[in-house]
């Protein structure tokens, strides 16, 4: 293949890029655009044609007017189905361009020589005006950054969102959508994922199990990589806490990531203490002397102890403002400093889809549930978000169902898994035999895209404590165990 630079001068005058600010005459090459379009005229050397419309890319390889033009041109014939050369080019310019005189001396450019590279070629083209494309891109979004850091008035967390959108922006410059067939490849993906699970017990790779064994029973071994699960309640009926125990326990597969908009760390670290040592929250929230004890005390330092002895960590975030965009930049970030094993988001309605855009509050959580799920699905790991659901359930006074959801239509849609906590009336009949009235607590399955919906599960909920733990049930000879210590043994 023949790397070097083409020797035929340009006969088009360059523009500069899109944006405000030009970039450097290095980051143009009008001579490679015209050796790419020669190769899509001559006969799609390489399938070039195919390559630039499956990355969506194709105008922003293009920058001088008469290229652009001539791109336009061959991507109109190829929609239309017609042949591609020359003089199809030629007609097709004509037809839409008054002025033809500035792209005619291109077209007898590449006439003269425009069959004669093949499809390595093509591809070397390709693959250069990409790589400009993106330093273009990249190079204004520094000038535009630059302006925005330098301006007082201009909120960080926006331009934190600025940067990290941009840097999405570049990288899916050149994004292809791989096409696996599904009677080859993606069944021998999936034999692999089933082999790898039968050898682990019926656990695939990457799942995360919550902890709650008959809540990881329902769901096939825990939370899926890849997933979104939203768990959703009224205010108070304990969504938090239940967060917090899932990190808890699901720390022991790995180090996870807890985004809290709602909470502060140290709140959170009051709960996990109390959990963690027996002591009740309402002593560590107002730990007044001769109510909390030494021991008390003693125990507290034993727990932090023990959480520190952990093989793996519960990273926190408590930003008051957290946006899609820096939601995705603080998951990558724990993925490559912590190699975090999952996500949980507490909660959904809280998180904005971008800082200082004022949208109607439907479209706004759409785009926050369609964000999450991509973080899930871009970092191949399970994402927790938690949830509040509307009024309605408590005006019925019944179980939650799907429709509870605010704003549900998307949540319910970005969802993999949706499960709801319900605090039923402690004379409900459905609450298993032999369980507190007081302290259980429902878990409805609502949605399981990989499992069977419509089930539920019993957990049982300490209030003193702020946590959740498998339904605990009472004897029910309440002697049973007891020893006398005399008379008839």
């Amino acid at each position: 293949m023949n790397n070097s630079t083409p020797s035929r001068k340009s006969t088009a005058k360059r523009t500069a890029a899109e944006g405000s600010h030009p970039c450097p005459p290095q980051l143009y090459n009008d001579t490679i655009e015209q050796e790419l379009l020669a190769a899509m005229i001559n006969g799609n050397k390489g399938g070039v044609i195919e390559q630039i419309e499956e990355n969506a890319i194709g105008e922003q390889l293009f920058t001088s007017p008469a290229n652009l033009k001539i791109y336009r041109a061959i991507i109109a014939l190829y929609n239309q189905g017609a042949q591609i050369n020359l003089a199809m080019v030629t007609c097709e310019l004509t037809r839409h361009e008054a002025d033809v005189t500035t792209i005619l001396p291109m077209l007898e450019v590449l006439r003269a020589d425009g069959g004669a590279r093949g499809a390595k070629e093509a591809a070397y083209y390709l693959a250069e005006l990409t790589e400009l494309a993106k330093r273009r891109k990249g190079y204004e979004a520094a000038h535009v950054l630059a302006g925005k850091w330098a301006d007082r008035t201009e909120p960080v967390e926006r331009t934190q969102d600025y940067n990290v959108n941009q840097a999405m922006a570049i990288d899916e410059i050149d994004t292809r959508a791989e096409l696996v067939p599904l009677h080859t490849e993606a069944m021998d993906e999936a034999i692999k994922g089933i082999v790898e699970a039968y050898e682990n017990g019926g656990i695939r790779p990457g799942t995360v199990p919550t902890g709650f064994a008959e809540l990881d029973e329902r769901l096939a071994g825990g939370v899926y990589p890849g997933e979104l699960t939203i768990i959703a309640a009224r205010p108070s009926v304990g969504k938090t806490a239940l967060g917090l125990s899932l990190a808890q326990r699901m720390v022991a597969q790995g180090d996870l990531l807890f985004v809290s908009v709602e909470m502060s760390y140290s709140q959170l670290a009051e709960r996990a203490l109390s959990n963690l040592s027996g002591v009740k929250m309402k002593l560590l929230r107002r730990p007044v002397p001769g109510e909390i004890t030494d021991d008390d005390l003693e125990r507290i330092h034993q727990a932090k102890q023990q959480a520190r002895e952990m093989a793996h960590a519960v990273y926190v975030d408590d930003s008051p403002e957290v946006t899609i965009p820096r939601l995705r930049s603080i998951v990558r970030h724990a993925r490559l400093k912590h190699g975090v094993k999952a996500v949980i988001v507490d909660y959904l309605q809280l998180i904005d889809p971008v800082l200082g855009r004022t949208e109607l509050r439907e479209s706004g959580v759409r785009r926050v549930a369609e964000g999450l799920k991509s973080i899930a699905k871009q970092n191949d790991i399970p994402l927790i978000a938690l949830a509040q659901l509307n009024r309605d359930v408590e005006k019925r006074g019944s179980r939650p169902r799907l429709s509870d959801l605010r704003e549900s239509g998307a949540i319910e849609q970005a969802g993999d898994l949706i499960v709801f906590i319900h605090r039923p009336d402690e004379h409900d009949d459905k609450i298993p035999s032999g369980c507190d009235p007081s302290t259980a607590t429902e878990l409805i399955i609502a949605k399981h895209r990989q499992g069977a919906a419509g089930t539920s599960t019993w957990l049982t909920f300490d209030r003193q404590h702020a946590t959740f733990t498998d339904l605990q049930r009472r004897t029910s000879d309440p002697f049973e165990g007891i020893v006398p210590t005399g008379g008839d043994r």
